[in-house]
C-alpha cells in the first residue's frame, strides 16, 4: 500500500508542470514509512531543479532505520539566491517522551527585480486550546513575512495551516469526536491588505479517523496560501484526488506581481 501511494504521488508529481512546489510531510526511510525514502523519489523526480529538503522532526541518537526524519521540502524552477530556515513557537511536550517537532517556516528568496519569498509551511495540528501554538505560529509566521514585504519583497505563505483557511463546508458523517483538533484560520491575525488564497469548492484534507468513503469523513480546507498586498492571486485550485495515495488533495494557485 505504501509503495502503491508513492507510485500515484510520483506520477502526479511528474505531471506537474508548477514553477515552484511546497511540499509537507516528506520522510527519509524509517519504520514509521516501511524504509522508503521519499527524499530520494524528489530526488530523482527533480534532479534538473533546485530541491531542498529539511527535517523538523528527528528522533536524534537513534540510528537507521529506526530514526524518524520528517519535514518539509522545497522545489523550484527558478534559482533561487538564498534557502533559509526561521524558527515558530513549539509545542511544550515530546511525542512519546522522545521527539517533539522543530516547527520552522523553510524559505526560498528568488533572484530577479520581482524579489519574490515563498514560504513553506506545516503548523502545529493537535495543541491543546488552552497553549494554541497555532496561534503563537501564525503571529510569528506574519511578524516574518512582514518584515520581508517590508523590505520590498512579494511574499507568498503557503503549505499545511492545520486550520480552515475557507467557509466552505462538505457533507459528512463523521461523529464530532473526531473534529477534536479541527479550528478556523483566525481572521483577526491576518494583517491589513493580505489576502487568503483557498479553493472554496474542492477540500484539501480528509479526517483519518476510518478508510475514507466520500460524505461519510469529513472534509475540509486546510491548505493554501496566504499573499502580501503587492502580490496578485490570478487562480488557486485544489485538484481532487478522492484522497486516493494520501489524506491530502494538492493545491496550486498562480500569482503576478501586483
Amino acid at each position: 500500500i505504501v509503495d502503491k501511494n508513492i507510485i500515484g504521488i510520483k506520477d502526479y508529481l511528474m505531471q506537474d508542470r508548477s514553477d515552484i512546489l511546497i511540499l509537507q510531510e516528506v520522510a527519509r526511510p524509517s519504520w514509521i514509512n516501511y524504509g522508503r525514502d521519499l527524499v530520494d523519489v524528489l530526488d530523482g523526480v527533480f534532479s534538473d531543479k533546485f530541491m531542498a529538503f529539511n527535517a523538523d522532526i528527528v528522533s536524534r541518537g537513534i540510528p537507521r532505520p529506526f530514526r524518524i526524519e520528517v519535514g518539509n521540502a522545497t522545489v523550484s524552477g527558478y534559482d533561487p539566491s538564498g534557502y533559509d530556515l526561521a524558527a515558530l513557537p513549539l509545542e511544550p511536550y515530546f511525542e512519546l517522551g522522545l521527539f517533539r517537532k522543530n516547527y520552522r517556516m523553510h524559505v526560498l528568496h528568488l533572484r530577479g527585480e520581482e524579489r519574490w519569498t515563498i514560504i513553506n509551511i506545516h503548523l502545529s495540528a493537535f495543541d491543546p486550546e488552552d497553549i494554541d501554538v497555532r496561534r503563537q505560529q501564525i503571529d510569528e509566521v506574519f511578524r516574518y513575512a512582514s518584515t520581508e514585504y517590508a523590505r520590498g519583497r512579494r511574499v507568498i505563505v503557503g503549505g499545511d495551516w492545520n486550520l480552515i483557511l475557507s467557509d466552505a463546508a462538505y457533507p459528512h458523517t463523521t461523529p464530532d469526536e473526531h473534529s477534536f483538533w479541527v479550528r478556523t484560520f483566525p481572521k483577526d491575525a491576518l494583517p491589513s491588505g493580505w489576502q487568503i488564497a483557498a479553493d472554496l469548492q474542492i477540500p484539501t484534507v480528509r479526517l483519518a479517523h476510518r478508510p475514507y468513503v466520500e460524505t461519510v469523513n469529513r472534509t475540509i480546507s486546510i491548505d493554501g496560501f496566504i499573499v502580501s498586498p503587492n502580490v496578485e492571486v490570478r487562480s488557486v485550485i485544489a485538484t481532487d484526488l478522492g484522497f486516493k495515495w494520501s489524506d491530502h488533495n494538492p493545491v496550486t494557485a498562480s500569482f503576478r506581481p501586483r
